[in-house]
């Protein structure tokens, strides 16, 4: 009688600690993680990473009529909740890619244009920027790319 007890006694703690099991030998549908427009859900605990959206991509040339007004780039970016950085990637018109994590949802550095000119297409390649959020070390999705506009004709 004592060894009944013990063992129903240790298989229902067993089973309060296992994953769900489908009568497969699977775990259950709900205990996979599932990927919706820009949420991550990994089985009962939800995470969500927003999607940040890009409001700022442009480059400053020098402009000689200012004194202290040199080349820059500034990149702004709505905040996303919860966001303790934020991935950004800027692909220059040539394809070269420029990473950086970041603290804060906005961007500003003193460098030179990111658009490239080809020589055998004969015409200016624009620069693209995208950003994401990252929470809790969960990357969210991409934001859309987004051209870099110049104050400058090229």
């Amino acid at each position: 009688m004592k060894k009944l007890a013990a063992t129903l006694l240790s298989l229902s703690i067993l089973s309060s600690v296992a994953l769900p099991v489908s009568a497969a030998g699977w775990p259950s549908v709900s205990s996979w993680p599932s990927w919706n427009q820009g949420q991550i859900t990994i089985g009962s605990s939800e995470s969500t990473v927003g999607i940040p959206k890009i409001t700022e991509a442009t480059y400053c040339h020098k402009n000689p009529a200012y004194s202290g007004f040199d080349n820059h780039i500034q990149i702004c970016w709505d905040e996303v909740e919860n966001a303790e950085k934020y991935e950004m990637v800027i692909t220059k018109g040539d394809g070269a890619t420029l990473s950086y994590t970041l603290d804060a949802p906005c961007y500003y550095a003193k460098t030179d244009c990111p658009k490239t000119y080809s020589e055998k297409e004969k015409k200016w390649k624009s620069a693209t920027v995208k950003v994401r959020a990252i929470s809790n070390g969960i990357k969210g999705r991409w934001s859309s790319a987004k051209n870099i506009s110049c104050n400058a004709i090229h």
